[in-house]
């Protein structure tokens, strides 16, 4: 029916929000919840990382399992997600390092240019190579062609919000696999 089908979209869309806030705590300062991870992430510290996120998400998904069913299923489901994610931000790790996290950009409209807002996941840098956006994904992503045809334009408004040279953006999967779908310049 309609009405059911409404509430698991917003449940699905809930359960991208909690994903995202607990990628943010362990990445950066979030007032309540574990995290920052203090070091990089790597092989060595692959478990401690992953620890850290499993708690983390239990502290943010900690208020909807109690009034929902189905947060507990999503909250499994991010659970099984997890190693997969550390795997990435290992590979990730060893040539980019995060420069911004879930960073909120406003630019102003003018008599001659439209205003700009928007939430940008993720912002990886490179030494003087330029920045990464990426765009976290709980459920579809469009392809490099949608992206490249402008049937999507996510990745490149968030291009034009961060006003910083970008050399790849990308739309990160997050799911049993975790997965970059990547447009470079």
């Amino acid at each position: 029916s309609a009405p059911d089908a409404i509430r698991e979209a917003l449940q699905k869309a809930d359960y991208g929000e909690l994903v995202h806030r607990c990628l943010q705590a362990l990445h950066s300062d979030v007032k309540g919840l574990a995290g920052p991870f203090p070091t990089q992430i790597n092989d060595k510290s692959r478990q401690a990382a992953t620890d850290l996120l499993h708690t983390i998400s239990q502290q943010v998904f900690a208020a909807d399992l109690e009034n929902n069913y189905l947060h507990r299923v999503w909250l499994q489901r991010w659970h099984n997600s997890i190693p997969h994610y550390i795997d990435w931000q290992i590979k990730q790790g060893a040539a980019w390092h995060i420069r911004d996290n879930e960073r909120y950009i406003e630019i102003e409209a003018t008599e001659s240019t439209f205003g700009l807002r928007g939430r940008i996941d993720r912002v990886d840098s490179k030494d003087d190579d330029g920045d990464s956006i990426i765009d976290y994904k709980t459920g579809t992503t469009a392809s490099v062609d949608d992206v490249m045809r402008g049937e999507s334009v996510q990745l490149p408004f968030y291009v034009m919000l961060w006003q910083r040279p970008v050399t790849q953006c990308k739309y990160l999967q997050l799911g049993e696999k975790v997965e970059g779908i990547c447009i470079e310049n």
